[in-house]
């Protein structure tokens, strides 16, 4: 992940230590009891109240610095001249607030003034019973983002503080390979209140409103959704924050939602749903995160198992151990069909559980709705393949995972994964659809409200599918057996409002479930499809 390029650009380099009885004369708060002293280098000094593991908290922050240069890189603002940085460190929490530090407060950035380089950056926390620092990579990042994407000081403007705690908190669950439960549980929280728009009229007065928490956690998964699902897509607001240019930032968060609230709305869909998570490390080495597959991150750990062979459709792959990810995408496409047999076989005699998905809609991603097969508990297993008629015709990329536990499509796991390219096919191995029932309904739905429509499914029904031409509007489609759908209950979904299929639906009545969004939509049509 980390390229030679971005390691020598690090800032931070050998680590030297003194001890010293001097405070810091100018320093924001008293620092009178940090005598030990820590160089990481000429430009970053460590002050702690007691002994403190300078190795690991230098190292850190490089890495910190890594991880923020590949996503922003690594030219400071220009007239930024505070390339100097003290990180004042207590021995405990009450120590830190001895000093004045506020109660509410659990780490603080000072960035003094950028236009003198005799003036430092100030960081103050405190260590935790663990010995690391608390919040230090979200203190630190704001260091970081001032010098690198924000012209002046913090209080150069009330309309980045989304930003400004969003990118700290992004780079700090980054940096640790936090999961997304605590996003899960924000979303739940705010509800709906987690859009774009929200979350981009956020400013400094909401630190006092009940919205303090949305600064923090919905800045966070806005650049959990830029950052990993549309990178390049701020540099314009990059180029003004960097400016100092606010009245054209604030134009442009007003682009940027216009062009993205829909997307950022799925994304924070599938962050519930869990088919995605925030915290991703995206980067492929080459200048940004690309549009094509990403392999699994972290890549399983092949320690204890693996998989040891794959057969689909009649093509047999005996794979052996790739060291957590086997990427077979470039043999021949391997020909599906509904009900194609696949045996899937592990390297050693635990009980493992595996999955299949197929990304039907060429997304570059494994959705939850794109699971085509599941064992659980199983050192071997066979079965069949669900694959809706809808596919058919189309070619794209499969993915097999096998995990001791925990199994997913992004890896993290003992296990591991392997992708092929697969041709989806008719039952007779065509590539065309021959419905056998079909009914069409005129679609008018308004933003955030839904229209349903009943259908009945007689008993042998292989498959149900409903497609929906939006006439250029905006929706989410829901299929849902015996009750009306919504975003949240449904059998299966599509956040794109395009099509929605299951096969082999019990009988009785189904539900196709339409929720109108940015406009939603008018004169549009539905089509259901039974086979």
């Amino acid at each position: 992940m980390q390229s030679n390029t971005i390691k020598q650009t690090l800032l931070l380099a050998g680590i030297t230590a003194s001890f010293s009885s001097l405070a810091v004369d100018n320093s924001a708060y008293d620092t009178s009891k940090l005598n030990n002293q820590y160089n990481c280098n000429s430009e970053t000094t460590l002050y702690g109240e007691s002994a403190v593991d300078s190795a690991d908290i230098c190292q850190s922050l490089s890495e910190v610095e890594v991880l923020f240069a590949e996503r922003f890189g690594t030219a400071p603002v220009v007239g930024d001249n505070n390339n100097n940085r003290d990180l004042f460190i207590y021995k405990d929490r009450d120590s830190y607030l001895d000093v004045g530090l506020s109660s509410s407060s659990y780490g603080k950035y000072i960035e003094q003034d950028p236009d003198d380089a005799n003036s430092n950056g100030e960081i103050y926390s405190y260590l935790l019973d663990s010995g690391n620092v608390k919040n230090q990579s979200h203190e630190y990042t704001h260091y970081l983002d001032g010098r690198f994407n924000k012209d002046g000081d913090y209080n150069a403007t009330d309309k980045a503080a989304w930003w400004t705690e969003g990118v700290a908190e992004y780079l700090q669950h980054l940096h640790w390979g936090s999961a997304s439960s605590y996003v899960n549980e924000s979303i739940s929280y705010y509800g709906r209140d987690f859009s774009l728009k929200t979350i981009f009229s956020l400013t400094k007065d909401d630190y006092n409103t009940d919205f303090f928490n949305l600064v923090y956690d919905g800045g966070n998964i806005a650049l959990c959704y830029f950052v990993q699902e549309k990178p390049g897509a701020m540099d314009t607001l990059l180029s003004h924050s960097r400016s100092g240019n606010w009245s054209a930032w604030s134009t442009e968060l007003n682009n940027l939602e216009a062009t993205y609230g829909d997307g950022f709305d799925d994304f924070v869909d599938d962050i519930f749903d869990g088919s995605k998570v925030c915290h991703v490390d995206t980067y492929d080495d080459t200048g940004g995160t690309g549009e094509d597959y990403q392999a699994p991150s972290p890549t399983p750990n092949t320690n204890w198992e693996h998989i040891q062979s794959v057969t689909i459709a009649g093509v047999d792959n005996t794979s052996g151990n790739d060291n957590g990810y086997g990427d077979y995408s470039n043999l021949s496409a391997i020909q599906l069909a509904n009900n194609s047999t696949v045996t899937l076989t592990s390297s050693t005699s635990y009980e493992e559980d595996w999955r299949v998905w197929i990304d039907f809609d060429n997304s570059k991603t494994f959705d939850a709705d794109e699971l085509v097969y599941s064992a659980d508990n199983q050192q071997s297993t066979t079965g069949s393949l669900t694959i809706p008629s809808s596919a058919v015709g189309t070619t794209t990329r499969m993915r097999i995972a096998m995990a001791y536990s925990n199994v997913s499509a992004t890896g993290g796991f003992d296990g591991e994964i392997e992708d092929y390219t697969v041709e989806i096919v008719s039952d007779d191995g065509g590539s065309g659809n021959n419905p056998d029932d079909q009914q069409s309904f005129a679609v008018n739905v308004a933003d955030g409200q839904y229209q349903h429509f009943a259908i009945e499914v007689p008993a042998g029904t292989t498959s149900i599918t409903a497609e929906l031409d939006k006439n250029g509007g905006s929706a989410m489609l829901m299929l849902n057996e015996g009750s009306e759908g919504s975003a949240r209950a449904y059998d299966a979904r599509d956040t794109g409002g395009n099509l929605v299929s299951l096969n082999n639906p019990s009988a009785g009545t189904w539900y196709i479930s339409i929720r109108g969004r940015s406009g939603g939509i008018s004169n549009g049509e539905l089509v259901v499809t039974l086979d």
